[in-house]
């Protein structure tokens, strides 16, 4: 009973014990989880998009990505706040299921309603934006891919070049 427990700290100290690591070991399937839904099965999606040549399918896979890229700004400038709403990871698994399922058409639906307009009417000053980055920032990132392909090169053996 309750006030057996209450009688004994430390019994009362192992059960809140005992649901501090259930909840940890919960986060962290519920976590598992996301990125299985949230980024493992659209990359495959991706994949066979790709390979199919439907563009019907990679306008939709590439809708995906845009919504889940605003999702995973949002998230991470919001995460002080997200971390403490209980549940958090599973309520992102549901609308992670919500974006993809085509019944829901879910990131289809948001980029259309929100994020679209939004673009639309954003574009020039991104496109300004990112032009004015790459003047500055382009010239030096050039010469780090050009390191990075000379490491690759003598880092990558010929048989998985050829397999490429």
């Amino acid at each position: 009973t309750l006030e057996d427990v209450s009688e004994e700290p430390g019994l009362f100290m192992k059960i809140v014990s005992f649901i501090k690591w259930a909840m940890f070991i919960k986060s962290l399937i519920a976590q598992g989880l996301t990125i299985l839904v949230g980024c493992i099965y659209p990359s495959y999606g991706c994949f066979k998009a790709i390979k199919s040549n439907d563009k019907e399918e990679q306008v939709r896979w590439l809708t995906y990505w845009i919504v889940y890229g605003v999702y995973s700004l949002v998230e991470f400038l919001a995460w002080p706040i997200f971390r403490y709403v209980p549940f958090y990871f599973e309520i992102k698994l549901a609308l992670l299921i919500v974006l993809l399922h085509p019944r829901t058409d879910g990131a289809a639906r948001i980029y259309r309603k929100f994020l679209k307009p939004s673009l639309d009417a954003a574009e020039k000053q991104i496109d300004d934006g990112l032009v004015q980055a790459d003047s500055k920032v382009g010239p030096h990132m050039g010469k780090v891919a050009d390191k990075v392909k000379e490491q690759l090169d003598k880092t990558i053996p010929d048989d998985l070049k050829k397999a490429q």
